[in-house]
């Protein structure tokens, strides 16, 4: 779970920079970028390329620094 944490922080960082478009929930700016689970994790963003490239670009920081 901590491990999560990290990577949680991660996608609020990217969010907060608007280089990671999480799923707008109605027009007040709700958003979901993603939810933590035990040992999962559900991750929301906009459908283009440039999101999965932001996503992939995440998960391999996360990986490098958790081994």
């Amino acid at each position: 779970m901590l491990c999560l944490e990290k990577l949680s922080q991660l996608i609020q960082k990217k969010v907060a920079y608007h280089s990671y478009k999480p799923f707008i929930i109605n027009r007040n700016e709700i958003y979901i970028s993603h939810l933590c689970f035990a040992n999962d994790i559900l991750l929301f963003a906009e459908a283009s390329k440039e999101q999965i490239e932001n996503i992939t670009g995440c998960l391999n920081i996360f990986y490098e620094a958790s081994g």
